[in-house]
């Protein structure tokens, strides 16, 4: 077989921040944990796959959780939304704990943003998905099913931003908008 590069558990990646020896990161939708220190610009390897011990959130974490990356705070959390999953509890750590013990899940991260309940004006909405990147799936959810207010909805897509999701829905009309990058 002659197209084999690498087994890709550990990647050459660009550090978007200085990162220790240790610390996690996500670089772009790849995250890994860094073999050795990496100035922020520099390239260095980053362990994508195994198990680690990475700074965690206060609150307890179970075996068997998800764990998912806050990349504004730079440490793990059982908080989904707004984050990317990226592996599994495999040792509970208690609220005090620095660290969670993680088997990372090696794949392509996915940050999802779920909007509060909206309703529909009729004309072009601005909703916040706090994703950072201009979101390359949106869609919407109707909530408000009853037979008194069902009847046709019609949704058109706008051009989103790094910040927001435009839509227009039918006015009165309830919905959620599920924006991911």
């Amino acid at each position: 077989m002659d197209n084999f590069v690498q087994a890709g558990d550990s990647l050459a990646l660009t550090a978007p921040y200085t990162v220790v020896a240790g610390a996690a990161a996500r670089v772009g939708k790849i995250f890994g944990v860094a073999v050795s220190d990496i100035t922020s610009g520099a390239v260095g390897q980053f362990k994508t796959e195994g198990v680690f011990d990475i700074a965690k959130t206060t609150g307890a974490i179970s075996v068997g959780d998800a764990v998912y990356w806050d990349n504004t705070n730079k440490y793990l959390t059982t908080t989904a939304a707004g984050n990317c999953e990226v592996g599994v509890c495999v040792r509970a750590a208690l609220s005090g704990d620095a660290t969670v013990r993680v088997k990372l899940n090696g794949r392509a991260l996915t940050l999802k943003s779920v909007s509060s309940e909206q309703t529909g004006t009729g004309s072009a909405q601005n909703v916040a998905h706090g994703l950072g990147f201009v979101p390359s799936r949106v869609f919407v959810t109707y909530t408000d099913l009853t037979p008194a207010t069902a009847g046709s909805v019609n949704v058109t897509y706008g051009s989103h931003t790094s910040t927001n999701v435009v839509v227009t829905v039918t006015l009165n009309k309830k919905f959620l908008v599920v924006a991911e990058y």
